[in-house]
């Protein structure tokens, strides 16, 4: 999923799955037009039975780990009110919504039983990316859900990114304390509960 117009769309297991993008680039589907949310979300969802809708938004960098109510600016660009975009894409039809972009990992919510993540972290990053501190780390994850796109179970896998040759595993899990924080402090009613192991 890319462009404008471009949906990934996969069959698992008798079920019809799709993926489709958003982002606040010119050319692809507008995270900040809702109207467009509400519709492109809307019609995938009545043609599919599992939606999952990816976003690349919000601020980037360890200051902007939290996700902030309200409209996110980065250099001063509108980088999306995830917030509002994550929940009216899961009332438009999404069972799962994945966000990118900030480059570190942010809050995992609950939302009408579908599972949203804010921020997975750097993941396919090369060469020119600040990968210290918080931005090396990462998630994979593992998520199940029922017939009806509803959130059963999931795993956070930790990553970390030393340098060039991409993501593996932390066996220290470093990045789960910090999942764990931001989904509490973010989210203190619908925030996931993330157990040490993930």
């Amino acid at each position: 999923s890319g462009q404008r117009g471009d949906i990934a769309r996969w069959e698992v297991k008798g079920q019809r799955v799709s993926l489709v993008a958003f982002s606040g680039y010119e050319h692809v589907y507008d995270l900040n037009d809702l109207d467009e949310v509400r519709r492109v979300v809307g019609d995938e969802a009545a043609r599919s039975d599992v939606l999952i809708v990816s976003f690349h938004g919000g601020g980037e960098g360890p200051d902007y780990q939290r996700v902030a109510p309200g409209a996110e600016y980065f250099l001063g660009r509108n980088r999306g009110d995830l917030r509002a975009f994550a929940h009216l894409a899961v009332e438009a039809g999404a069972d799962l919504v994945l966000g990118h972009g900030p480059h570190v990992v942010r809050a995992i919510e609950l939302y009408r039983d579908r599972l949203i993540a804010y921020s997975l972290g750097n993941f396919a990053t090369y060469k020119r990316f600040n990968l210290t501190g918080p931005n090396g780390l990462g998630l994979l994850l593992a998520v199940t859900v029922d017939g009806d796109g509803r959130f059963v179970r999931g795993t956070a896998h930790a990553l970390r990114q030393l340098g060039l040759g991409g993501p593996e595993l932390d066996p220290g899990r470093a990045v789960l304390p910090t999942l764990r924080k931001l989904s509490r402090e973010d989210f203190p009613d619908t925030g996931v509960d993330i157990a040490p192991d993930g």
